[in-house]
C-alpha cells in the first residue's frame, strides 16, 4: 500500500488505479485463503473421525 501511495503522490498512477489494483489483488488472494482455511479445518477434524470410526 505504501508503494501505491508513493506512485499516486508522484503522479505515476491515479487513485482509482490504486483502488482497482487493491480490489483485484483481494479477489485473487481471498479464494486461496479460503481453500487453506478449509484444508486446515479438514485436517483438524480427521483425528476425531478416526476415533469415532474405531468406536463403532
Amino acid at each position: 500500500m505504501a508503494v501505491g501511495t508513493f506512485f499516486v503522490i508522484n503522479g505515476q498512477i491515479l487513485v482509482g488505479g490504486l483502488i482497482s489494483l487493491f480490489l483485484a489483488s483481494d479477489r485473487l488472494t481471498s479464494p486461496i485463503i479460503s481453500i487453506v482455511n478449509i484444508a486446515n479445518q479438514l485436517t483438524s477434524v480427521s483425528p476425531l473421525l478416526k476415533i469415532k470410526l474405531y468406536k463403532i
